[in-house]
């Protein structure tokens, strides 16, 4: 990790809230580190699900798709992985039931795209898909600027460190994950402060926490702490995206664009077509409501302007919205079985418009 102490990019701001991994965070890393985790260790993208077929699927299918076979491929995180659902009320193994259509869910929970990007360029493109599903979930954009989970959600646990981008001259440019090997995490257990420090390097959100013993507030006035810490968060949140809409000027969206960019450039280099695939949370659909126009447009007039192809799916729930819409359709802050069909059916129908589903 020595590659990592540098001049910190980022301001640092005295903050009352010194970070600490909380022991549930301890037992779970313990666990992680001792492979007794459905999680398991990636050096490239930080981590992964375990499956012996790299897809979040039921079925094995040969790495070659066959003659007349259209295969689709899906990335993105646990909007695309579908938390809380079994595999087959997923919008991705949805897709499947069309005729002559193979789909792998190559999402992972708690990804970004970028990790999502880099697991296609390891893992993805092996399986040599037609149709290549770029599923952007908007809230991803705020992780693109971090490198420890929990510096951005302070109580993710087991707490995994994550690769990043970065902008050196106007080009995307990778920083590896800071972990090589699962072992590495012993680090966070024997020398957690001085570990901490270097983690937070090039991660937008350690300017949040204290790194010296000063502190704004005593003991006695752990709310008032608390209470500091949400505040402070949401206007460190607020320079990526106000309640209307992503802010164009910010890091995260300058990156987040080029994520995107890359990837929809090197499907095309493996001979696939791809498409992104805006998904929605709870909070867009609230915002599109309230103010007639996404969060994420800023997102969509980019890849309009630079030709790409791209899918909303807010289309599709804008057709379903009544007075119990999100109760119907959101379940723990991810798509419930209703939802999921709504987005396939959403996919379906636009690939059916560009004449990519077989006869």
């Amino acid at each position: 990790m020595n590659r990592w102490i540098e001049k910190n990019p980022y301001p640092r701001f005295t903050s009352p809230v010194r970070f600490k991994l909380s022991q549930a965070q301890q037992e779970d890393l313990q666990s992680f580190i001792r492979a007794r985790n459905f999680l398991q260790f990636d050096h490239v993208t930080g981590w992964l699900i375990w499956s012996s077929t790299y897809a979040h699927t039921e079925h094995n299918y040969d790495r070659v798709p066959k003659k007349g076979i259209l295969r689709i491929a899906a990335s993105g995180d646990s909007f695309t992985f579908c938390d809380g659902r079994q595999i087959k009320d997923c919008w991705v193994e949805l897709l499947r039931h069309q005729n002559k259509v193979e789909s792998l869910n190559f999402g992972v929970s708690r990804y970004g795209m970028d990790q999502a990007y880099l697991r296609y360029k390891e893992y993805g493109r092996s399986f040599k898909p037609n149709v290549v599903l770029i599923a952007f979930q908007p809230e991803n954009t705020l992780r693109h600027v971090n490198v420890f989970r929990p510096f951005y959600t302070l109580q993710d646990s087991p707490p995994f460190t994550k690769p990043r981008f970065i902008l050196k001259a106007g080009r995307l440019t990778l920083l590896e994950n800071p972990f090589k090997r699962v072992e590495d995490y012993n680090a966070l257990l024997t020398k957690e402060s001085e570990t901490l420090r270097i983690l937070g390097q090039h991660d937008f959100y350690y300017r949040l926490f204290a790194w010296h013993d000063n502190r704004l507030f005593p003991p006695s006035l752990k709310f008032f702490e608390h209470l500091y810490m949400t505040v402070r968060a949401k206007a460190l949140k607020r320079t990526i995206v106000t309640p209307k809409r992503f802010i164009k000027s910010s890091e995260a969206f300058q990156i987040t664009t080029q994520i995107l960019d890359h990837f929809y450039d090197d499907v095309i280099k493996d001979g696939g077509r791809p498409i992104v695939v805006f998904l929605p949370r709870k909070d867009d659909i609230l915002s599109f409501v309230k103010y007639k126009e996404s969060t994420y447009q800023p997102f969509m007039d980019h890849l309009k302007e630079n030709g790409k192809d791209f899918i909303d799916t807010m289309n599709g729930f804008e057709q379903e919205l009544t007075l119990g819409f999100m109760q119907d359709y959101f379940q723990g802050g991810h798509y419930t079985s209703k939802g999921n069909r709504i987005v396939a059916r959403t996919v379906l129908e636009r690939l059916a418009d560009r004449h990519l589903l077989p006869n």
